[in-house]
């Protein structure tokens, strides 16, 4: 009896043991596949939120496609009186959001109304988008120009000026890179998109050298030609993250040859026209008023840096009367849209250019010389040969067009990154 007893007990003890252990099994097993739906529902999520966020930046960009035509539709319409009519910029400065953010002094039923809007809106995302004037920063393409060596220095010398700023007003970058030669930093972009092979500067040598551990039998750098994209500049020898993130907010690959002046940055105004600190807030209080008459023409913008205490020689060339550095003082036609996308805690970011073929060649066809019209002929250019007959009076040429009409179409992007 004892013995069976012992049996039961011995019995009874192991069955219970394994059940402890077929739970602790069971356990584990059920905490497993929790954690992997739980991992899965995640990256599920968020990768349906990927795409929420890539198309709500996206929205974003569509809109501002649109507000930019309808202000080329609207500068067209207007023709010279849109330079006096400011408030027309605001068709495109104004940064836009989506859900919109409803200002303060909106009565309580325009409130009800846009937030009815909002929820009857298919999208699921958010949004905030900026449009940037883009011909308003330092054209880095002009230092590819072979024949204007003027217009390359002025270049080299504003480029020069930005990191020289960078050094009198910031005392850790002074501390770091005092004694580091921006001058050759400048030198080796130029060597980048200038057609030679020869390095600038006063060193001399092959421009290939510096790039001889990337060049291969199919590539070689530098390249020869005007950079492509902006991460293109990231390659220039003696370009760090630090100095690239400098330039990129003052310098562009998508200008017009020349400075648009209307909408130029500070930063921009001090390295092309050499100015002080105060010479710039001086311009940039008179560029506010609603009355100025700097903005009339390019004449009337560097007569009035004149004023300031910059010598007039260096503005504009005594012997021909025209501008020393290229500027516009024009209604904004290349544009740079930021839209960023947002979904739970998914951020997108699409950066896109919009470029003018047609307003930035009739842009460098004005600076170009008038051409000299052609005699007219014995017999007011009839008979033969001529356009009319023989005692007809010549035609008078036309007027150089210098605003294209707008076509009713999507603007051109020429540059598209997502980050």
């Amino acid at each position: 009896m004892r013995k069976f007893l012992s049996a039961v007990k011995n019995e009874a003890g192991a069955a219970l043991m394994l059940a402890i252990f077929t739970v602790v099994v069971l356990t584990i097993i059920a905490t497993e596949v929790m954690y992997e739906t739980s991992v899965e529902f995640v990256v599920s999520s968020q990768s349906v939120n990927q795409v929420r966020a890539h198309y709500a930046a996206k929205a974003g960009v569509e809109l501002s496609l649109l507000r930019l035509h309808l202000y080329r539709k609207a500068v067209a319409a207007l023709g010279d009186t849109a330079k006096q009519m400011p408030m027309i910029d605001l068709i495109w400065q104004m940064p836009f959001s989506w859900p919109p953010v409803l200002p303060q002094d909106l009565s309580t039923i325009e409130k009800e109304e846009i937030n009815a809007a909002v929820k009857a809106s298919y999208m699921e995302g958010q949004y905030v988008t900026t449009i940037e004037s883009e011909s308003s920063k330092i054209d880095l393409s002009l230092l590819a120009l072979e024949d204007n060596e003027a217009l390359v220095n002025q270049t080299i010398e504003q480029l020069v000026a930005i990191f020289q700023d960078k050094l009198e007003h910031d005392e850790e970058f002074a501390r770091k890179y005092s004694g580091f030669d921006f001058q050759r930093l400048v030198y080796n972009i130029k060597d980048w998109v200038d057609p030679d092979n020869e390095r600038s500067g006063n060193q001399g040598g092959d421009e290939q050298a510096p790039y001889a551990h990337l060049n291969t039998d199919k590539v070689r750098f530098p390249p020869n030609q005007p950079f492509k994209t902006f991460e293109e500049i990231h390659m220039v020898d003696g370009m760090t993250d630090e100095f690239y993130n400098i330039l990129l907010p003052r310098v562009t690959i998508y200008g017009a040859k020349a400075i648009n002046v209307k909408y130029a940055s500070r930063d921009v105004l001090k390295a092309a026209f050499s100015l002080t600190d105060d010479q710039v807030d001086r311009l940039l209080e008179e560029r506010g008023r609603e009355d100025t008459q700097i903005l009339r023409d390019a004449a009337s913008f560097l007569e009035y840096v004149a004023s300031l205490g910059v010598r007039r020689e260096n503005l504009i060339d005594p012997s021909s009367g025209k501008p020393r550095i290229n500027i516009l003082v024009e209604p904004e036609f290349n544009f740079r849209i930021v839209s960023t996308g947002v979904a739970g805690k998914v951020q997108r970011t699409i950066t896109a250019i919009v470029y003018d073929y047609d307003r930035v060649l009739a842009q460098l066809k004005s600076f170009m010389p008038t051409p000299t019209p052609m005699p007219t002929p014995p017999g007011g250019g009839g008979g033969p040969g001529g356009q009319g007959p023989p005692g007809a009076p010549s035609p008078s040429p036309s007027p150089r067009q210098t605003t294209p009409p707008v076509p009713n179409e999507r603007p051109n992007i020429v540059y598209w990154n997502e980050t």
